[in-house]
């Protein structure tokens, strides 16, 4: 179907141009965003497996299954906007119907993820703490806690004291395998807890340790503000770019149709 030799009207033309480029634009945005949750939910499935297996001791066991559902969302995104990029190009009434339904559910989607995410999250933090809690108190060489006090840059739940009176601790005391012992604190932290490189059993007070929580780290100083008001800036983000895309998409229909009566 020839666009140029059907458009009778010179205004009519420009307009339905004007609209065919607006799509296009928002379509390169929304895949840039549908390989932002691609890359995400595959940095998420292969570098914070720690986070995961953390979580593994806690209600939140099932979710391991995030980092997939990310990157299915992703996929769906890019599929959808290729879907748009056609849209955009083709006279086709039946493709833009298409698209703009597709757009719909996602925006649907994100809606419904950013509501739930926001409403968990006080949920999240507590099944974190309660992970990281158990795995303080059954503290080993191989614990979860030391690739977050690796990865985080932090010491302990809410700070090194975690570890005073642990049971790993008094038996560092007498049996120093992997901790650092500073005089002033009268008992041991995991060299994890260094920042930079330290010698295990090192008894001077020159080792410079994390005193920042682990908890802290991730989710801001003693509540969920700053991690809410993330979630909600990306969500009301994303929904808005959803919202214009819609609007760009019914703008593209109605030209269209209004163009195409005429033959």
């Amino acid at each position: 179907m020839a666009r140029m030799t059907r458009v009778r009207s010179t205004s009519s033309y420009r307009s339905l141009q004007t609209a065919r480029i607006l799509v296009l634009v928002f379509t390169v945005i929304f895949i840039l965003t549908g390989f932002l949750f691609l890359i995400t939910g595959t940095y998420a499935q292969m570098r914070l497996n720690y986070l995961v297996s953390l979580l593994q001791t806690t209600k939140l066991a099932a979710t391991h299954i995030t980092p997939l559902l990310l990157i299915f969302i992703g996929v769906f995104i890019i599929l959808t906007s290729i879907l748009g990029f056609f849209s955009a190009i083709k006279d086709n009434l039946c493709i833009i119907n298409c698209f703009c339904l597709l757009l719909t559910m996602v925006c649907v989607t994100e809606v419904i993820g950013g509501i739930l995410a926001c409403a968990f999250l006080p949920k999240f933090r507590s099944a974190v703490r309660d992970g990281m809690e158990f795995e303080i108190g059954n503290f080993t060489i191989n614990s979860t806690m030391n690739e977050f006090q690796t990865n985080l840059g932090c010491c302990g739940v809410d700070g090194f004291d975690d570890y005073n009176m642990t049971s790993w601790s008094l038996e560092e005391g007498d049996f120093c395998l992997d901790s650092v012992r500073i005089p002033d604190l009268k008992f041991h932290i995991p060299t994890t807890c260094c920042m930079g490189d330290c010698d295990a059993c090192n008894m001077t007070s020159s080792v410079i340790y994390y005193e920042q929580g682990c908890l802290e780290k991730m989710f801001g100083k003693n509540d969920d503000k700053f991690v809410l008001h993330y979630l909600v800036m990306t969500s009301f983000i994303l929904m808005t770019l959803q919202v214009v895309g819609i609007l760009f998409t019914v703008c593209l229909f109605r030209r269209l149709r209004t163009t195409l009566r005429g033959y």
